[in-house]
This record gives structure tokens, sequence and C-alpha cells, in this order.
């Protein structure tokens, strides 16, 4: 998550530091769901947006305030993304 709207802008060492950290503790649905959220949910957002969506949404998702759900399946690639042949 950038600076500018809330982010930590962890670089790979720090995020994999934070992310080993979570999955040694045994808390593993808290690392799938920080995982997800950052990955799936907030990366599109953030490469593609808008300035004014970004402003809008990307601060209340890095305080935690709101959070993204992304629900994607199709009837030959199911939840693999890369097999999407579905165009809106």
């Amino acid at each position: 998550m950038p600076q500018e709207y809330g982010g930590q802008r962890y670089g790979l060492e720090e995020g994999a530091t934070v992310q080993h950290e979570i999955a040694h503790s045994g808390a593993a649905n808290a690392y799938v769901g920080m995982s997800g959220t950052q990955i799936f949910n907030a990366a599109p957002l953030i490469t593609f947006g808008t300035d004014e969506q970004k402003e809008l949404y990307l601060p209340d998702i890095a305080s935690g305030e709101s959070r993204l759900v992304v629900a994607v399946t199709e009837p030959n690639a199911g939840l693999d993304t890369s097999r999407t042949t579905t165009m809106a």
C-alpha cells in the first residue's frame, strides 16, 4: 500500500519477515486474510485505479476501516483467474 494513502510501504524483506512471523505463529487465517486483501484486492486498484478512486478507497483500506472482497469463478477456470475467458 503506498504511503500517500496510509500504507507502510514495506519492501520485500520487511514484507517477507511480517508474513513469516504471522505464518510461524500458527495464525494461518490472519496470514491468508492479510495476503489476500493486499495482493488480490488492493493491487488492481493501486495499479489501474484513477487518482480519485485511490484517494477515495485506499486510505480506509490501509487503516482497516474498509475491506475488499473478490469473488471469482468461471465455468472452465474456477478460481484460476489466469484461465478466465469471459469478457465484460
